[in-house]
């Protein structure tokens, strides 16, 4: 079954998840419908948040990214409606990751979402 994630610059170097952080843990956000997923993407859009992409994903592959990261996955069921917080990070994960890692390493957090990235590309 596949359900629908948010990603910051799809099929690039630099392409990273929509998480949030509840009481210190790391959540990956996923909707079961597609039209739940760009709603929310809109929200945050219009919260000024950089702009996301709402993405299929087999349901096994991101519980395994999740496990493999350290994070939870949160999967928001058909038409209930997700409301983000209305406050975001001033910095997130993702840009101090792009400030620390350098782009050649390919360790932690950015080679498991690499490798991520290319089981996508092959299931196109």
């Amino acid at each position: 079954m596949n359900i629908w994630v948010l990603l910051l610059h799809p099929r690039t170097d630099q392409e990273g998840i929509y998480t949030l952080q509840v009481q210190g843990e790391n959540v990956v956000v996923s909707f079961e419908e597609e039209d739940d997923a760009v709603r929310c993407a809109d929200y945050l859009a219009a919260q000024d948040f950089s702009t996301l992409q709402p993405e299929a994903i087999a349901q096994d592959e991101i519980e395994e990214f999740c496990e493999a990261a350290g994070y939870r996955l949160m999967v928001v069921p058909a038409g209930e409606l997700f409301v983000p917080p209305e406050q975001n990070l001033e910095r997130t994960d993702y840009d101090l990751q792009q400030d620390t890692v350098p782009e050649a390493d390919q360790t932690g957090e950015a080679f498991l979402i690499e490798q991520m990235r290319r089981r996508l590309e092959n299931l196109l």
